[in-house]
């Protein structure tokens, strides 16, 4: 019925095959039982190309009970596409006028199009729909909007012209789910395998389900709907008959870099009271520079301007004034960090989610997981290295921490537990590399295959139906495709998985592994919490088992402080304004070396106490990325994983940090020797104050133009960003590695600008524009 047997494939009798046992079935009273009947009747279909004989064609007996409900095949036409009749049409016949204009008659359209003579002129016509060919039934199907032409005129056939099958077309169209249907069985049953692994390896949640539970339903994640419907609007426009113009028509041949200054000159004409031509020599900037330049430079800038352009100094109200004082504030709390008592454990669903890939195009993805266990994976491996070895510097951390967490040390982890062999990431497509249950390649080749031969060997195998269906080879077979094998040369380089399909293979990125261990620890932190997360990483064994680092939070944070004693009066005379940083933070230090570490730059010699910020802005980084993460997750399930990603750019990275030192007033602390770096704190502390502390797009606008070098140049010091994520990790640190303070003391921060970003997600607009679809931009 489906015609999608390849003929490589014979039925399996070994007794480990995975097969199932499809039967048809009848309803009696209000039970099931099978339908033996059709099962024997019908054990074959009609070659839908064999024509019928001319004494066949004028005894046909085309009537409502014969006709209605079957499905016929037009068998002079190349394919051999299926209808389904739903009307016999007794008004009409060869001989009645054919709708539109060029032909007469039906019979005169099938002759003058299809070369075919019609014998019997007074048999009905049959109204036909066409029964789709589609077997990937997945996904739902996309809405174009309005009908084609081709669906406006009804669709009429001529009974002598077609082959009528004999077979149920109840069961014919059930059979075309069947493909769909099978293989989402099959992928569940191998995601519930990898699940009760995991289940026994951690020692959370059930390992068989229970009769009186039930899994969770897979549903369509919203994000993939809104992609869909976004592709077929574009299909549509591509597939109407609209004209397409050239950009260079339109626009001419304009160039990007000749135009930016242009625009440039006319910003600053708008924004300065002088000609541009008027404008001296930038004595700072020139190495030759004359005495003439001098004395014009400074006539220039001694001169007195009109009264209407006179600079008028912005008043910034409370300069230093975090807006978190205002009585909009509402402290939201992370059910993350709940302790969650789930016996039950992860769900079937979200396993299967995180083994699929975006590139399997199903209706869920990994994507939303693995940025979530991401997040959770660099914090956690963080604080293991911090506890760990707390004599390490920064740079030692990092390097660290990059190894352990790299993708190719995830994708060694991920392939040695055997996560690989679940993970999907071919498109399901029945008609060309589907292997239907019960069916292989011969084993005698799968042997040949993975030793001496060509894996192209396989389009060459080519068994005859009865080998297919009894599975029992003869010697001239074998003999015939084994001498066409030993011909083929043998190619180490395919890299197509419908090949390698048909072996219970496929060909998968070093990346998707890693990507899936990501994700399925998202899963498990999401089902049991920390302790969850904790458990997983033991049991992928990404450090040794003997660290035990599911008691990770059990361990002892090092003193902050060189000497165990240190008086108070030692570390205040450093940071004489401690209790403001403390106000800020709206939290109260209790070994207050900490907040003197947070607050010492590397080029502060005279701290004897206590090392510099660095390792404890390594430490507060992977906290801020983690807590932050778990918010816009648990806030934002409206988002797509693109925009999810977007957002957490946003809100997590050095130049955001920065404006929240600044906003807090938090850089008046900071205690370094360095004259350059004092004068680039002072210059963005202005830039911020003008700006009256906001921080919105224009965040992105700064990242922007510190990596693509356009635009005026504003220095952001690292350093800003750099102190406030080493007093986040200070916070951490001095509260007992307490997850719910630290969210307490950033949320209270960095709240609005969370809800903001939310709300209207910042994107790099180059990056924005690259992604339109069908936008194909060119930059001079």
């Amino acid at each position: 019925v489906l015609r999608i047997l390849k003929t490589c494939l014979v039925l399996d009798n070994d007794d480990d095959t995975n097969g199932f046992l499809i039967v048809p079935v009848k309803r009696i009273s209000l039970n099931f039982e099978i339908d033996f009947e059709n099962s024997i009747k019908h054990k074959a279909i009609r070659d839908p190309k064999a024509e019928p004989t001319e004494q066949m064609k004028l005894s046909l007996n085309v009537t409502k009970e014969n006709y209605c409900g079957s499905v016929i095949t037009p068998w002079y036409r190349k394919d051999d596409h299926q209808y389904l009749v739903v009307k016999v049409s007794n008004e009409l016949n060869p001989l009645s006028a054919f709708p539109t204009e060029g032909f007469a008659t039906y019979a005169a359209y099938f002759m003058e199009k299809h070369k075919q003579i019609v014998i019997n002129k007074s048999q009905p016509l049959v109204l036909v729909k066409g029964i789709s060919k589609r077997l990937n039934c997945l996904k739902p199907r996309r809405s174009h909007g309005r009908k084609s032409s081709g669906d406006k005129f009804e669709q009429y056939l001529i009974p002598e012209l077609c082959v009528k099958q004999d077979f149920p077309s109840a069961l014919w169209l059930q059979a075309g789910l069947l493909p769909t249907i099978l293989n989402r069985i099959v992928l569940l049953l191998q995601a519930d395998e990898l699940r009760s692994l995991i289940a026994k390896g951690i020692g959370l949640g059930i390992h068989e389900l229970s009769e009186k539970e039930e899994w969770a339903p897979l549903l369509l994640d919203k994000h993939i709907t809104d992609d869909i419907e976004v592709s077929a609007h574009y299909e549509e426009i591509e597939q109407s008959n609209i004209t397409e113009i050239s950009q260079d028509k339109i626009f001419g041949s304009i160039s990007l870099t000749k135009l930016l200054p242009d625009l440039t000159i006319k910003e600053l004409a708008a924004e300065c009271p002088w000609n541009e031509l008027t404008e001296p020599v930038d004595i700072e900037r020139q190495r030759d520079v004359k005495l003439t330049d001098v004395e014009a430079f400074d006539n220039f800038v001694s001169q007195a301007l009109p009264k209407d352009h006179q600079l008028v100094k912005n008043k910034v109200a409370n300069r230093n004034k975090c807006e978190t004082d205002n009585n909009l504030y509402t402290y939201k709390p992370l059910n993350f960090l709940k302790i969650r008592e789930n016996s039950k454990g992860a769900e079937l669903v979200d396993i299967f989610t995180a083994l699929t890939t975006a590139k399997n195009n199903d209706i869920v993805n990994l994507e939303r997981l693995e940025t979530l266990g991401d997040s959770f994976l660099k914090f956690t491996i963080s604080l293991f290295l911090f506890l760990k070895y707390p004599s390490f510097d920064e740079g030692m951390l990092t390097s660290f921490k990059g190894k352990l967490i790299s993708n190719k040390n995830l994708f060694y982890i991920g392939n040695k537990k055997g996560i690989s062999e679940y993970v999907k990431v071919a498109e399901f497509d029945p008609a060309s590399e589907w292997k239907p249950p019960a069916f292989n390649v011969p084993k005698i080749f799968r042997d040949r295959i993975n030793r001496s031969i060509s894996i192209n060997s396989l389009f060459h195998f080519t068994f005859t139906k009865s080998e297919q269906i009894d599975g029992i080879l003869c010697d001239k077979s074998i003999n015939d495709i084994s001498a066409a094998c030993d011909e083929i040369p043998k190619d180490d380089n395919v890299h197509s998985n419908s090949a390698y399909s048909f072996l219970d293979q496929q060909v998968i990125r070093d990346k998707s592994i890693a990507d899936c261990v990501e994700a399925l620890l998202g899963v498990y932190f999401q089902a049991h919490g920390i302790k969850g997360g904790l458990r997983f990483l033991k049991w992928l064994n990404i450090v040794p088992q003997f660290e035990n680092i599911d008691n990770l939070f059990q361990m002892t944070p090092p003193n902050p402080a060189f000497a165990k004693n240190v008086a108070k009066r030692n570390i205040e005379y450093h940071i004489p304004a401690w209790e403001k940083v403390q106000d800020k933070l709206r939290y109260t230090f209790k070994n207050r070396a900490y907040l003197l570490q947070a607050l010492t730059h590397a080029s502060y010699i005279s701290n004897r106490i206590t090392n510099c910020y660095q390792t404890l802005e390594f430490l507060g980084d992977a906290v801020l990325d983690f807590l932050i993460t778990c918010y816009i997750f648990e806030a934002s399930e409206n988002l797509s994983p693109g925009d999810l990603t977007d957002l957490r750019s946003a809100l997590v990275n050095n130049i955001t940090f920065a404006c929240f030192t600044v906003r807090c007033g938090f850089q008046k602390h900071l205690q370094f020797s360095n004259r350059q770096l004092s004068k680039y704190i002072d210059n963005f502390v202005r830039y911020q104050e003008l700006n009256n502390h906001k921080i919105n797009e224009e965040v992105l606008t700064l990242i922007s133009e510190g990596e693509l070098h356009i635009g005026q140049h504003i220095d952001v010091p690292k350093v800003l960003g750099d102190m406030f994520e080493a007093l986040i990790g200070a916070v951490f640190l001095d509260s007992g590695m307490c997850l719910k303070t630290t969210w307490k003391v950033i949320h209270r921060i960095m709240w609005k600008e969370m809800e903001t970003f939310m709300k209207n997600v910042p994107k790099q607009p180059i990056r924005v524009i690259h992604e339109m679809v069908a936008a194909n931009p060119r930059f001079g």
